[in-house]
């Protein structure tokens, strides 16, 4: 390209273009090899969306609704091209009639309006799906071109400022320069006269003054000019904020009120004698804190030029000055000629050569002129001369580069702008470049990045199934664990109706309303249908999701397979019936054996009864009574295996009657008399005085105890 054939203004042209090709060819690298799979849509960092072939928008991710501020209930309403800035429209009309025609991908770099009427420039993707419809993927690329073009704006004013000789031209080229950044159509300069009391416009480019722009000189009074130079700081006034001032009597307004006012105080070496502002009739969103911003550095060069033609002697110090604004920015500020040798740098700059290099500050002075890019390594020396090359041809250049401090070993990052710096007569005479930190910025999108990949592999491994789906049913996101459970894939059901996989009952109807009630469910079991026809049995877990506004509402939840529990529930209470069923059996078989035992041992009682009542001697009777006392207890006995299936029926009581506390004991002495003398022991009983001669008891379960324990005792002894 010859740059000798263009004008400065064509030059800025061309440099736009090739930065727009730039931007696209990031792009294209970045999403050449990329398939975005289905249940991405919602998630996507980008902004997304469906539309129909006659431009109806279908739906939109989150990211696209909270960028361009429009709710789920709004997008019925809108049309794509709703959303495109009037000057682009054709621009992506002609693309999507290509993408209709020809079936394949386009890409395109242009601009969205937002529902606040921001303008948003983004980068993106064109592509036709399997309903037939259009889906666009964008990347916000706003933070990016605001970015350049302010670097373009603080060059261009900077070079205006150091060149111009005429303040006039200076001022409308600034204005100029300004309105190519921000809407910049109302804009005036005004300075002090103190001693004259005066207020003087040596610029002013208003919509409602006649013949603008032109100067003119008023008396100092209690505007909002005096309101800005009072507060020595630089303001974004509101309409209502100045309404409120009028009212209160802290200013008196002429002429129209701004819906958005925009006022930076010049700052010299003698005070603040002037002001440089900016004003909006009809839109108080008009301007942002970053506006402010390029308007406090436009105030600087003003300044700057005002002070030249005051102090005609202190021309020799605008370098100095300029070279003051750079030291106090954030960024690493640079310039090169042709030869690579340093021309200008701030101390940002010498610090890194400082930390990088090892060049002492003391030798800064010493820098200018050197080509302090030789001391680079091979490798880095060609990265670099590439980068240089590229822009002394006329190809501005973004781009990031890492490496470790050598202080710490951490890892920085930093974005660096390099551009062409040209002559009048429109020849590249050096490389200007710009460079910031953006490690936190990086680290960010890494850790994202992290958690994301963190999040796909877990949301990859369930075993349940996880879901999420608008209101009215419709599928957003499913997990892979869906394929394994249904034989579904996740492209098979996301976007379908979720009653389309479950059977529909009573539970499932009134499942809706416990969720608009308590906004969570559990243990809901439902029952899932499969591809082949099979029914699976779920719990699930349920409940409703509302974006940070509480505007959107989805259903999420995760359904477990208990298939098996069910089956296994199934065979315990099986097994628990049979158990059942053999106690009862049991039961019965005891309780018979216990009364078919007991009908001859009443015969036995009885017969002893008889043979008491008949002449025996004293030795007779002794045995006898012996005979009668074991065959009670053989009854006892009896009766307790009766009690035992009783016990293990549940159905066991006490019979509490007044018994005498000695008859208790003497039974067991008369029961295990015989058995104790057999075996030589002596067999005795002693009751405490302490203990009742009668207590309240059931006799036959306090038999029962004694009889074990002496048994026993006599066994063991």
């Amino acid at each position: 390209m010859d740059l000798q054939k263009y004008d400065k203004e064509q030059l800025i042209k061309e440099i736009e273009k090739l930065r727009l090709k730039l931007h696209q060819n990031k792009y294209l690298r970045r999403n050449s090899r990329v398939q975005i799979p289905s249940y991405s849509f919602e998630e996507s960092i980008d902004l997304s969306m469906e539309f129909t072939i006659e431009g109806k928008l279908l739906k939109t991710n989150k990211n696209w609704q909270k960028t361009l501020d429009y709710g789920v209930d709004e997008l019925g309403n809108l049309i794509f091209t709703d959303l495109v800035h009037p000057d682009d429209v054709h621009v992506f009309n002609s693309i999507i009639e290509e993408v209709v025609k020809k079936r394949h991908q386009s890409f395109i770099n242009a601009r969205l309006i937002t529902k606040s009427s921001e303008i948003l420039h983004v980068s993106g993707i064109f592509y036709i799906n399997k309903r037939n419809n259009i889906n666009a993927s964008f990347h916000d690329i706003t933070s990016q071109v605001n970015a350049e073009k302010a670097q373009t704006l603080y060059y261009n004013i900077a070079n205006l400022t150091l060149e111009s000789n005429d303040l006039d031209d200076l001022f409308k080229s600034i204005h100029k320069a300004l309105c190519l950044t921000i809407d910049a159509r109302n804009f005036f300069i005004a300075q002090f006269d103190f001693k004259k009391n005066t207020l003087t416009f040596p610029y002013i480019f208003d919509e409602h003054i006649p013949d603008s722009p032109k100067s003119f000189t008023i008396e100092r009074r209690k505007g909002l000019c005096e309101y800005i130079y009072n507060n020595k700081q630089p303001q974004i006034l509101k309409e209502s904020k100045i309404k409120s001032m009028i009212l209160e009597g802290d200013i008196i307004q002429y002429g129209p009120i701004p819906k958005t006012f925009l006022g930076v105080p010049f700052r010299t070496e003698k005070g603040i004698p002037g002001v440089i502002g900016i004003q909006n009739y009809h839109d108080e969103n008009s301007f942002t804190k970053r506006d402010l911003e390029l308007l406090n550095f436009v105030s600087a060069q003003v300044v700057l030029s005002v002070e030249r033609k005051i102090n005609a002697e202190k021309i020799i110090n605008q370098a100095a000055r300029l070279q003051s604004i750079f030291d106090s920015s954030n960024h690493i500020i640079w310039s090169l000629n042709r030869e690579y040798e340093l021309t200008s740098f701030n101390h940002n700059f010498a610090y890194e050569l400082l930390k990088n290099f090892g060049i002492k500050p003391q030798e800064e002075t010493q820098l200018q002129g050197k080509k302090i890019f030789n001391q680079l390594s091979n490798s880095q020396y060609f990265y670099w001369k590439e980068k240089f090359d590229a822009v002394l041809e006329g190809k501005p250049s973004n781009f990031e580069v890492k490496f470790k401090d050598p202080f710490n070993e951490k890892l920085i990052w930093k974005e660096i702008y390099l551009n062409p710096i040209f002559t009048e007569n429109g020849l590249i005479k050096g490389i200007s470049g710009i460079a910031h930190d953006i490690t936190e910025k990086k680290i960010t999108e890494l850790q994202i990045k992290k958690s994301e990949i963190r999040f796909r592999r877990i949301f990859e491994s369930f075993q349940d199934i996880y879901f999420n789906c608008r209101f009215n049913g419709e599928i957003i996101l499913i997990s892979p664990s869906v394929k394994d459970m249904t034989g579904y894939s996740q492209e098979d059901v996301t976007g379908n109706n979720i009653t389309n996989y479950y059977l529909y009952t009573k539970n499932t109807k009134d499942l809706l309303k416990q969720l608009a009630s308590h906004r969570k469910v559990q243990n809901f079991e439902a029952t899932l249908i499969t591809s082949d026809g099979r029914l699976v049995n779920c719990i699930c877990n349920v409940r409703l999701v509302r974006d940070k506004d509480s505007r959107q509402v989805t259903i999420e939840g995760v359904a477990r397979d208990i298939t098996k529990l069910k089956q296994s529930n199934r065979e315990l209470v099986h097994a628990k019936n049979l158990a059942e069923n053999s106690l009862k059996v049991k039961e019965q078989f005891l309780a018979n054996m216990s009364h078919e035992i007991r009908t001859p041992m009443n015969g036995v009682i009885g017969m002893v009864d008889l043979l008491s009542q008949t002449p025996l001697n004293p030795e007779q009777k002794s045995f006898v009574h012996t005979i009668k006392r074991s065959s009670e207890t053989l009854l006892t006995i009896l009766n307790d295996i009766l009690d035992l299936s009783k016990i293990e029926a549940g159905k066991m009581t006490l019979q509490l009657n007044v018994t005498k506390v000695s008859s208790v004991f003497e039974k067991v002495l008369s029961l295990f008399h015989q058995q104790a003398q057999s075996k030589s022991i002596e067999l005795s009983y002693k009751i405490d005085k302490e203990v009742p001669e009668f207590l309240l008891l059931d006799e036959t379960r306090i038999l029962q105890i004694l009889s074990n324990l002496t048994s026993n005792a006599i066994k063991f002894t």
